[in-house]
């Protein structure tokens, strides 16, 4: 499964000098190898893991109910930069590592849903950096984030997709 990311092709990307442009254009698209290169690769990579393993587990569970001659090996999930051509692949402990967070963030999601007596954990202090890299904070609806922010519809401009 691969996924296109388009993070860096807009204001910061520089297409006649990579060097100056996005950080995901440091990396050439002549490297080859699907392991991240770069602090910025690793770092697209890792954002994006959780996503990438719900949709491999679907994919996987669409094999598994076909008969066994028939199934497709699923391999780990890839990110196709755009900004610098290139793809990145979760190694397959990373990948394991992955669905194994993302089980276990659906089963303490769901938990807290249906639990009427299990409290929510406590929001952060207002700033709080660890919450712009949440799923649960990040895009139109936002679901927690820090003490006094508005939870709910969000109309947000991001100029980085």
């Amino acid at each position: 499964m691969v996924d296109l990311k388009t993070r860096g092709c807009l204001g910061a990307f520089n297409r006649d000098e990579p060097a100056k442009g996005h950080p995901l254009q440091a990396v050439p698209p002549s490297e080859i190898d699907p392991v991240p290169q770069s602090d910025e690769e690793a770092n697209i990579l890792y954002e994006h893991r959780l996503q990438l393993a719900l949709y491999s587990m679907a994919l996987e569970a669409i094999e598994a109910k076909k008969p066994a001659a028939e199934q497709r090996r699923i391999l780990p999930p890839a990110l196709l930069l755009g900004a610098n051509g290139r793809m990145v692949q979760l190694s397959q402990g990373a990948f394991e590592q992955a669905k194994e967070d993302l089980r276990a963030h659906l089963n303490w999601r769901a938990s807290v849903h249906l639990n009427p007596h299990m409290e929510e954990p406590p929001r952060l202090p207002s700033g709080a950096e660890t919450c712009r890299q949440c799923p649960f904070y990040r895009g139109d609806l936002r679901r927690c984030g820090p003490e006094g922010e508005p939870l709910g519809f969000i109309h947000q401009m991001d100029d980085e997709p």
